[in-house]
């Protein structure tokens, strides 16, 4: 397995010029087509009525965004769709790479998503997600959802995602992709009140070598939306002690994993402590293969107690308020 380890815009951007460069304490960055690069960047406490509190490239035709070891912390757009960055470039692209989110929103209700980021490339352009966490960036913001990815290539490794609170979409949604990869996201506590955690809509998605520790929604788990036909594929992943509303009608509310059009596929999944355990899937082309085995993964990543399972995944924060958070945790 290849680990990316890239950490400069020339790397992510081989054939871009000279970026645009913006480092130290940042306000409000508006941005227009061309190359930005933010590199250890914070931005503090910034409320903007508006998309994207404290980044926004709105409907820019080419823009090339790397954002690398910056913090975005108690950030709101106040109704808008994405809380602590919005973009949306049409034949651009975006990368997150070692950046932490805690407290961003949107405060926009059901209708408006990415409390951390809200993201839209075209059909050709790359949203990537490297060593980057987000905590607590939806507690209490009556938003959608977290994060939303749209269209282009969708990458992720090493990410953490936790104590998200929202009202539609726990984990996210990832839409219309040509393909999404994600690998080694660690989703721990999240809850949504009205409906699913990680929705994925139209495109090929696979996620594996990931865990899903502690999740509540109404619904189910994972849910793969009848809007446009896609496959999924979960590898190799932990599902433990999630939970949802058991008293639904619905056949996409009952159910852990729920399919709806194209086909998912789980393969060496660890399922545990979760209500409504044994309905893995509904009969719509969910298939399943060593289910309730250990995956491919280091043994001891999969037998230590619940309580304490988590020190391991969270090591690539960069806020001091999760470090605190990390060493108050239980350990292995």
């Amino acid at each position: 397995m290849v680990f990316l380890l890239l950490s400069s815009f020339s790397q992510f951007y081989p054939n871009n010029g000279d970026p645009a460069l913006f480092q130290g304490h940042q306000n409000r960055i508006g941005l227009g087509s061309g190359d930005y690069y933010v590199f250890d960047c914070y931005f503090l406490c910034i409320s903007y009525l508006g998309k994207g509190g404290s980044i926004c490239c709105d409907n820019v035709a080419s823009c090339y965004l790397l954002i690398e070891k910056s913090v975005f912390r108690n950030i709101s757009s106040n109704g808008y769709d994405g809380g602590g960055v919005y973009f949306q470039s049409s034949s651009g692209s975006a990368v997150f790479y070692s950046v932490c989110g805690e407290w961003c929103r949107t405060n926009g209700g059901s209708s408006k998503n990415g409390d951390f980021c809200y993201c839209s490339v075209g059909n050709n352009g790359i949203n990537e997600f490297h060593l980057s966490s987000y905590i607590s960036c939806s507690d209490n913001s009556n938003g959608a959802s977290p994060i939303m990815i749209i269209m282009g290539f969708q990458k992720g490794t090493d990410l953490n995602s936790t104590r998200n609170n929202v009202i539609s979409y726990s984990l996210g949604v990832l839409m219309l992709s040509q393909t999404s990869d994600f690998r080694f996201w660690n989703m721990y506590n999240n809850s949504c009140t009205d409906y699913t955690g990680l929705r994925f809509c139209g495109g090929i998605f696979k996620v594996s070598f990931s865990s899903f520790v502690s999740n509540y929604q109404r619904f189910g788990l994972l849910y793969q939306d009848s809007a446009y036909s896609q496959d999924s594929s979960i590898e190799s992943c932990i599902f433990l002690n999630n939970r949802f509303a058991i008293s639904q009608s619905q056949s996409y509310e009952k159910y852990q994993f729920y399919n709806s059009k194209g086909t998912m596929v789980l393969n060496k999944c660890w399922i545990s402590g979760t209500y409504t355990v044994t309905k893995v899937g509904y009969s719509n082309s969910v298939t399943s293969t060593s289910i309730n085995t250990y995956p491919d993964m280091n043994q001891v990543e999969c037998n230590v107690n619940p309580n304490s399972f988590y020190r391991k995944q969270y090591n690539h924060v960069l806020s001091k308020g999760f470090l605190l958070y990390l060493v108050f945790m239980p350990l292995i």
